[in-house]
């Protein structure tokens, strides 16, 4: 005689197959996987890491101007809106101002890797 505590073997098996197909649908879902840590980076034109941050370019026409901030992992943008941001070399990356879009130029200066500018924008580049 069957105990009553046991399942037939059908049963378990369409047992396992329903606990396969929710744990598949579960992941599939994002519930077991942490959210994309790179999501942000489809917001900008382009991305680039440098000195464990990312310079992140935002440009709204092919010819336009861009913005370009300095970013961290988490997508949060440490610095504000400036026209050109450089890549660190010794601690350093050189900066472009974004106030006057007229001038070809701009003025530069240069700013660490926790957005702080070290040599403000006081030189003009050609």
């Amino acid at each position: 005689m069957e105990s009553q505590n046991t399942l037939h073997p059908t049963r378990k098996i369409h047992l396992w197959i329903l606990t396969l197909l929710f744990s598949i649908s579960y992941i599939s879902n994002g519930y077991c996987e942490s959210h994309n840590a790179n999501d942000w980076k489809s917001s900008y034109t382009s991305v680039t890491e440098s000195a464990g941050v990312f310079i992140a370019q935002k440009r709204t026409t092919y010819c336009g101007i861009p913005k370009t901030y300095l970013v961290d992992r988490s997508g949060k943008r440490i610095t504000p809106a400036f026209r050109d941001i450089g890549m660190f070399c010794n601690g350093l990356a050189e900066f472009v101002e974004a106030k006057n879009d007229a001038d070809p130029y701009g003025m530069h200066g240069y700013l660490n890797n926790k957005g702080n500018i070290v040599i403000d924008y006081i030189f003009r580049r050609k």
